[in-house]
């Protein structure tokens, strides 16, 4: 199976999260897109007047209902602190461990991505 995992702070999910997400699953056709907010960004404060967490996962379950086998999950919201990409992947690997993953990041975290958590 082929999962595509785009996460993020989604705060709040816009038009360009939603352009990235289907342009995504028009490319790799994934058998399985999970979109992931995350409870607390390990990489940037969210400003006082963001959403709570529970806002943002609901805001990104609205956003993301046209994007084609997309699946808006709280698996970070299971963790207590802050939410790394790299421990949800290895969550995600043993779930699925069988299966391709492919990791689908915003623009905004690109240049930065080298000084992720073990993102290696």
């Amino acid at each position: 199976m082929r999962i595509a995992v785009y996460g993020g702070s989604f705060n709040p999910p816009h038009e360009g999260h939603v352009r990235c997400a289907q342009a995504v699953a028009d490319f790799l056709r994934p058998d399985l897109f999970l979109i992931i907010p995350d409870y607390v960004p390990p990489h940037k404060d969210l400003a006082n007047n963001s959403p709570p967490p529970e806002a943002r996962l609901e805001l990104c379950r609205i956003a993301f209902r046209s994007v084609s086998s997309a699946c808006v999950s709280d698996l970070e919201f299971q963790r207590v602190g802050r939410s790394y990409t790299a421990d949800t992947i290895q969550d995600l690997r043993l779930k699925y461990p069988e299966d391709e993953l492919f990791l689908v990041i915003g623009s905004d975290m690109l240049f930065s991505f080298a000084e992720w958590h073990k993102y290696r």
